[in-house]
C-alpha cells in the first residue's frame, strides 16, 4: 500500500525522495521493529482484546506524541520532553528526513535509536521463541 501511495504521488505531485537508500533502510528497520514488537505482544496477549489494548493504549498514544501529524515544537515543554523518550518519534524523524529532507533532530541519533529498538525487540522475540515461552507442545 505504501508503494502505491508513493507511485500516485510521483504522478500527481512534484514529490521526490531525498535519499533512496536511507528511506529503504528506515522502511526495513521500522517494519522489522514493529514486527518484532508484534511477536512480543502476540506471545504475551491471552485474548484478542489484549492485542487491541496494546494498540489502543500504547501504540496509538506513542504515535500521536511522536510527531506524525505535526512538529513536536508545537507541543508544550513537558510533552516535548516526553516525545524525546518515545522511540516512535525517532523512527518518524528518520523517515521524514530520508524522504523529504526535514528533521527535527540529528539523523544519526535517529538511526542509532531505531537500530537499538530493532535489536532489543528482536532479541526479546527470539528469546521468547527459543525458550518456548507460552508455546504449547
Amino acid at each position: 500500500m505504501k508503494y502505491l501511495i508513493i507511485l500516485i504521488c510521483l504522478f500527481l505531485t512534484n514529490f521526490t525522495i531525498n535519499n533512496y537508500s536511507l528511506t529503504l533502510f528506515y522502511l526495513i528497520i521500522v517494519s522489522w521493529t514493529f514486527s518484532a514488537f508484534g511477536v512480543i505482544v502476540g506471545v504475551y496477549a491471552k485474548t484478542w482484546d489484549a492485542v487491541g489494548s496494546f494498540s489502543n493504549f500504547i501504540i496509538l498514544p506513542m504515535t500521536f506524541l511522536g510527531g506524525v501529524f505535526y512538529s513536536i515544537d508545537m507541543l508544550p515543554v513537558f510533552w516535548r520532553n516526553i516525545s524525546y523518550i518515545n522511540p516512535i518519534f525517532w523512527m518518524i524523524n528518520g523517515i521524514r528526513y530520508s524522504t523529504i529532507g526535514i528533521a527535527e533532530t540529528s539523523n544519526l541519533i535517529s538511526i542509532i535509536i531505531s537500530l537499538f529498538f530493532c535489536l532489543i525487540f528482536t532479541i526479546i522475540a527470539t528469546t521468547l521463541f527459543t525458550t518456548g515461552y507460552k508455546i504449547k507442545s
